[in-house]
């Protein structure tokens, strides 16, 4: 080879060299930046708990001296709210210490009990001392879990969800080891039926197939659509209750996206994209739209609409899967799409892979004319059934739709005893519609 020919080879070399060398810093940049994204969520996580425990404290101090079955019912009602919020944030962080479904147990029943005790009040009876006994008992395990809760640091928690997906070292400490071993016992729940923890069934719509990291991979890229797709690869997954594999798909339109992919049924549980959008090229409707067919396309049978928001450059919708007319509030299934490409970069399946069945619908006590009647403050109403949860429970339900004193209400009355189980009222911003 002549000098020439060396120094072509060289230069070719060293061309290759620093691509893989930019390339390679741009990988560490990018993982980087998705870490510190995990890491920021993880920590308003924490907070956000932080929050919630501290308030549930306060509550149930309050109903210790409550001594009005109205104020009872406002305290309840208010624990109920938090405690879900509770455990809502606590499902977000690391769940690969068994203690930590302790902790999910705790604030579930708390707030499965103190829901069924508001309701028990609102109809009018007392609370008895037995009940009295079993939320001062809840209240000294709230105590405990706060101060436990409080004495954790906020970065220590996100570091242990970041590093969640390998299991933890024989011997290595559990940060929540406190929360795992109650004082107190957990009172069991008796009213309207089991809402007990053995009440709560596995997950129902992921099926018993178990699929490899190899597959998942594929299902990955078919659910992101593969004319989108640029690449796809393995990245860390996550363990807890529903195992999934983590996979990182490049695409041509969005840059990456996260997909989990769980192991067994191979379903995605969630989508999220590593970037936001920069401009706005599509509106709502034809974004709702996408997001419909979306889901139509990939199997998950009829869905309706419901709320929605924008932010950053995103349109979050949740949608509500029907069965003979009625909608099955249980599975709601929310979808993200990029304003700016109009592709979908974003799916949250948790609710539909736990609850989503065919099921067994009683047949409603009331007519549509005998609901509306029984709310006579809403104008403009419209009724149709919708299944909610309720408690442990799931309760067939007129939706009412209508406007009171100006403003949007959805109230649902029991299908059977025409009792109210929830309103809600529907508030619309500049960023979507929301209910509260």
């Amino acid at each position: 080879m002549g000098k020439r020919g060396k120094n072509i080879a060289i230069a070719a070399l060293a061309a290759v060299l620093a691509a893989a060398l930019i390339w390679g810093v741009a990988e560490n940049v990018r993982h980087r930046r998705y870490r510190l994204q995990l890491q920021a969520m993880y920590e308003r996580s924490f907070f956000q708990l932080v929050g919630e425990m501290d308030d549930l404290e306060v509550k149930l101090g309050k109903l210790a001296v409550s001594d009005g079955a109205r104020q009872d019912v406002i305290l309840l009602s208010e624990v109920y709210r938090q405690a879900d919020g509770a455990g809502r944030e606590l499902a977000a962080l690391p769940a690969d210490h068994e203690s930590m479904e302790e902790v999910l147990a705790f604030v579930n029943r708390l707030s499965e009990f103190s829901g069924a005790l508001a309701q028990k009040v609102a109809k009018g009876q007392a609370i008895t001392a037995e009940e009295e006994g079993q939320l001062a008992s809840l209240l000294a395990r709230c105590k405990e879990l706060n101060y436990a809760v409080q004495s954790l640091r906020a970065e220590d928690v996100a570091d242990a969800a970041l590093e969640s997906a390998a299991p933890p070292p024989d011997g290595s400490p559990d940060p929540y080891a406190e929360f795992a071993e109650p004082s107190t016992p957990v009172p069991s729940l008796i009213y309207d039926g089991a809402f007990s923890q053995a009440a709560r069934t596995p997950p129902k719509g992921l099926g018993e197939k178990a699929v490899d990291e190899e597959e998942a991979i594929r299902i990955a890229r078919a659910y992101v659509g593969e004319t989108r797709v640029r690449d796809a690869q393995a990245e860390q997954g996550v363990e807890g209750e529903i195992p999934c594999y983590g996979v990182l798909v490049d695409t041509a339109d969005d840059g990456a996206l996260h997909l989990q992919v769980t192991r067994t049924g191979g379903h995605v549980l969630m989508m999220v994209p590593e970037f936001s959008p920069g401009e706005t090229n599509f509106d709502v409707e034809s974004c709702r739209g996408k997001a419909m067919e979306f889901l139509r396309l990939r199997g998950y049978g009829e869905t309706e609409p419901a709320y929605y928001q924008v932010n950053f450059g995103l349109a979050t919708f949740n949608f509500v899967p029907v069965q003979d007319g009625v909608r099955l509030y249980p599975d709601l299934i929310k979808v993200q799409v990029s304003l700016e490409s109009g592709e979908i970069v974003g799916v949250e399946a948790n609710n539909y892979l736990r609850n989503h069945t065919a099921r067994d619908l009683p047949t409603a006590a009331l007519t549509e004319e005998e609901a509306l009647a029984l709310a006579p403050s809403l104008q403009d109403a419209s009724a149709r059934l919708a299944l909610i949860p309720r408690f442990g429970r799931e309760i067939l339900c007129y939706e009412l739709s209508g406007t009171a004193e100006g403003e949007s209400y959805l109230v649902y009355l029991n299908a059977q005893s025409g009792e109210a189980e929830e309103i809600l009222q529907v508030v619309a911003d500049e960023e979507g519609e929301a209910v509260v």
